[in-house]
């Protein structure tokens, strides 16, 4: 019937705009995001000396943002060193498969 192919029409479109909705989530992650933000106000001039330069207004976040970066090393290695101090899990046993196809 007309109205079936319809609804039918109407839930595919539906799916397929909820999977592409989906899909940007994915790829427009929030360090995405924060690269494309610092590209665009590094590529307008008056938003760069917002930031960078001897008189900017918000010279002090920039600077607290590069304080913060050089910290993350050390944090991320306290981390890795604390994950690994309780060893590895143990290896489970897998079977090889016979690739000669012949019996053993």
């Amino acid at each position: 019937s007309a109205s079936g192919a319809a609804g039918r029409a109407r839930d595919a479109t539906l799916s397929a705009g909820r999977s592409s909705y989906k899909a940007a989530r994915r790829i427009l992650n929030p360090p995405i995001m924060a690269c494309c933000a610092g590209v665009f106000c590094g590529s307008i001039p008056f938003l760069k000396n917002m930031f960078v330069g001897p008189s900017a207004p918000l010279g002090l976040l920039l600077d607290a943002m590069k304080e913060l970066g050089e910290g993350m090393i050390p944090s991320m290695l306290l981390v890795l060193g604390a994950n690994m101090l309780g060893g590895a899990a143990p290896a489970k046993p897998q079977e090889i498969p016979n690739a000669g196809g012949g019996a053993d």
